[in-house]
C-alpha cells in the first residue's frame, strides 16, 4: 500500500503513543478510538474498513487499538491509502425539462 508523507508520520506518531502508554481503548471517550463495530459501519462500502488500515492485523488484531477489530469495523484513527478507498463521482444529465439537469450520484472505483 502507498501511504503519502502525512500519512507515514501518523502511522509512525500512533504506533509510538501506543507503545509508551498501551493502545488507544475502543471507546468514544476522550482517549478513545471510537471504534465501530460492522454491523454499524455506514462507510464500509466506501472502502472504511478495518481491513484496510495500516493498523489492521489478520485475523482480528489492530496495533494501536485494545481488543478485538473485525474486518469491517472502523475507528477514528484509520489510515487508509487512496487506492483503497472507493469515491462517489457525481454526473450530470443533460436535457431535463426545467434546464437543470438531473443529478446521479454513483460508485465509482478510483
Amino acid at each position: 500500500m502507498t501511504y503519502t508523507a502525512r500519512q507515514n508520520l501518523m502511522i509512525r506518531a500512533y504506533l509510538a503513543i501506543a507503545a509508551k502508554v498501551g493502545p488507544f481503548a475502543r471507546d468514544s471517550g476522550s482517549e478513545g478510538a471510537g471504534y465501530v463495530k460492522a454491523d454499524a459501519n455506514k462507510g464500509a462500502p466506501r472502502g472504511f474498513r478495518c481491513e484496510n488500515c495500516a493498523f489492521f492485523r489478520t485475523p482480528t488484531k489492530c496495533a494501536v487499538v485494545k481488543g478485538p477489530v473485525e474486518r469491517t469495523g472502523v475507528c477514528k484513527l484509520y489510515i487508509i491509502p487512496q487506492e483503497r478507498l472507493v469515491q462517489i463521482a457525481v454526473q450530470q444529465s443533460i436535457g431535463n425539462e426545467n434546464g437543470l439537469g438531473r443529478i446521479r450520484a454513483e460508485v465509482v472505483k478510483k
